[in-house]
């Protein structure tokens, strides 16, 4: 059994403005890697190995940096959330996925 997980990196970060402004919040530096890769570590520590990653505005930062996720060891699938439509939304966006 292939184990799936689904991370959501489509919001826009406004808790965190003036610094997502400029970038996804999800790519924000934690030590000397960004957020999204520190989940993505987590993840893979746990036997997942497909990741579906929930993509909004700013998407390229995010899937320029991770691709295919090979780098880290796993495959990641991305889906673009349109439009701002919340959690709820962006998890049935991966409802085939899993």
């Amino acid at each position: 059994m292939i184990r799936k997980a689904i991370v959501l990196a489509a919001g826009k970060g406004t808790r965190l403005y003036p610094l997502t402004l400029a970038i996804p919040k999800e790519m924000i530096r934690v030590g000397t890697k960004p957020v999204i890769e520190h989940v993505i570590e987590v993840l893979k520590a746990g036997a997942i190995k497909e990741i579906l990653i929930i993509v909004g505005r700013n998407k390229e930062a995010i899937m320029n940096y991770l691709g295919s996720g090979k780098r880290l060891g796993v495959d990641i699938y991305y889906r673009i959330q349109e439009a701002p439509n919340g959690s709820a939304d962006a998890v049935h966006l991966g409802k085939e996925f899993v």
